[in-house]
């Protein structure tokens, strides 16, 4: 797999996260997968709207990370 399309976001800019939660629901051509988060935080951006994405590309900005980066 190569690419695959954000289908719907979960989550808006500043809700917060724990472990476990669905931040966004990801569509292949074979399936439609929940991602997870695997760390509580907030969701600080939101870089790529609905469609098609491919895999390893950011996606969204996390607290954490966008409290180090400013």
């Amino acid at each position: 797999m190569e690419t695959g399309s954000i289908s719907k976001w979960n989550l808006s800019p500043g809700d917060k996260f724990d472990v476990g939660t669905v931040i966004c629901e990801v569509e292949t051509d074979k399936a439609s997968v929940s991602y997870e988060a695997t760390d509580s935080g907030y969701l600080a951006k939101i870089l790529v709207q609905a469609g098609e994405i491919k895999v390893g590309e950011l996606s969204y900005v996390d607290g954490l990370t966008y409290d180090r980066q400013g």
